[in-house]
């Protein structure tokens, strides 16, 4: 598991010029992203953030699916990435075997944790607004900024008491996390292991949740800080990218993507606003 914390930003490598002739064409580089399926507490509707659920039987059927969807389009991944929580964990595990592969190296690392929720971890949506109001909850959700109540450092659900992150240096553990703080948590993940992998020509899968890798596009440049919050991110469908060779995105997709299924403020969708999921 990557544990270890360390600094860098987004960057770009430079592209050189042709004197000899015309520009060549980019050398695209397949990017996938994929957010774990569903777990049982997509399903029951609680803020799971860091808390360590299993996926649902349909959360399982989604990482098949996404695996069958994956060869169809002919992705084979030269690297997996996915965070240290099990959802991911055996979403990547489901896919890769419906893809029948087994020696694909998989690095697990807690930058690509979900979210951290704070103290509304386990709560269902209408607890959480009855216990800390309205205007704290809504906020949390729709401010890339705004981040949720904080976790109390005793509190058994704390991840400095989760033996996954002892190694881990204590002011590294958030007791809760905005949408701004996932971005900054990540940025020097992707720009220190992500982007290099890209940069030598890997195919790399990223199988996360839905705010990490909401940061992986705004990093990306996909979207900016205020639309953040508004895109959507669902369970189980990956979405391909096509990178140029400076790991700018050209072109964005849900692999299932045909107009029946598609609804407004998908990625799939250019004409539609962006919208949580």
């Amino acid at each position: 598991m990557a544990l270890s914390r360390t600094g860098g930003s987004l960057g770009h490598a430079n592209s050189g010029s042709n004197d000899l002739g015309p520009p060549l064409e980019p050398t695209l580089k397949p990017f996938v992203l994929l957010r774990h399926g569903e777990s049982i507490w997509n399903r029951d509707h609680r803020f799971t953030g860091w808390t360590d659920v299993p996926l649902t039987a349909r959360g399982e059927l989604q990482a098949q699916l996404a695996g069958e969807l994956l060869i169809a389009e002919g992705f084979r991944p030269d690297v997996c990435f996915t965070s240290a929580l099990r959802r991911g964990i055996d979403t990547l595990r489901i896919t890769l075997a419906a893809m029948g592969l087994s020696a694909v190296p998989i690095v697990e690392s807690w930058y690509l944790n979900e979210r951290h929720f704070g103290a509304l971890q386990g709560l269902r949506r209408l607890e959480a607004v009855w216990r800390f109001g309205p205007r704290q909850v809504w906020a949390c959700q729709h401010r890339f900024a705004a981040p949720p109540p904080l976790l109390a450092a005793n509190d058994p659900r704390h991840p400095s008491r989760d033996v996954r992150y002892t190694d881990l240096v204590a002011t590294a553990l958030p007791s809760a996390e905005s949408l701004c703080d996932t971005v900054e948590r990540i940025r020097p993940f992707w720009a220190e292991t992500l982007a290099p992998e890209l940069r030598r020509g890997r195919s790399v899968l990223v199988v996360a949740h839905k705010n990490s890798l909401r940061a992986l596009m705004r990093l990306l440049d996909v979207v900016k800080d205020e639309d953040v919050p508004r895109l959507g991110i669902r369970t189980g469908r990956p979405i391909s990218l096509s990178l140029d060779d400076q790991l700018c995105v050209l072109r964005h997709r849900y692999l299932d993507g045909p107009a029946a299924r598609l609804r407004p403020g998908s990625l799939a969708d250019p004409a539609a606003s962006l919208r949580d999921a």
